[in-house]
């Protein structure tokens, strides 16, 4: 990413990064900068520099409203997809079925235009600076699924994936 970078160690686990690098050529706010222009906005720990309590109180915020809107569609979809799992989709009358299936796709919006908002701007940032993060491939999934579900409701005829969708949404936020 910049020759004044000599190495990293990240810590999967604890969600940490440990940069050696030459301060003569790049100092801590260009370090920092870099690493947000590529999608991950550092959190310095207490020790390092300043307070970062405030910083990861608002971003955890945030990350719960996601979750939450994320985890409402999911519910939603999931009860109105019920039926139609238990009975193979002989439950209902054609009509309603139809109705069901138009309506996960308006339940799905919310997760798919709020909720991974985080992926699709991770994503991008790394783009940009071409480098290709671990949030490229969730966002390229999520749209390849949506786009595959309106076409399965609305040229097929089927259900689509939405409900696996909002789960896969959900339970990446959830790790995340």
């Amino acid at each position: 990413l910049h020759p004044g970078i000599l190495g990293s160690e990240v810590d999967f686990v604890q969600k940490e990064v440990f940069i050696v690098f030459k301060q003569e050529e790049l100092s801590l706010k260009k370090l920092v900068t870099l690493l947000s222009k590529i999608g991950y906005e550092p959190q310095l720990n207490k020790g390092t520099i300043g307070d970062g309590n405030q910083v990861k109180k608002n971003y955890t915020s945030q990350n719960i409203k996601y979750l939450g809107v994320a985890g409402a569609s999911f519910v939603a979809i999931m009860m109105l997809s019920l039926p139609e799992y238990i009975s193979g989709g002989q439950l209902f009358s054609k009509s309603l079925s139809v109705f069901f299936r138009w309506a996960n796709l308006v339940l799905c919006l919310p997760a798919v235009l709020y909720s991974s908002y985080v992926f699709f701007q991770s994503a991008w940032a790394g783009l940009k600076h071409k480098v290709l993060n671990t949030d490229a491939p969730v966002a390229l999934a999520i749209g390849i699924t949506f786009t595959r579900s309106i076409y399965d409701v609305s040229v097929l005829g089927r259900s689509g994936y939405f409900d696996s969708l909002a789960g896969l949404i959900f339970f990446l936020l959830t790790g995340k």
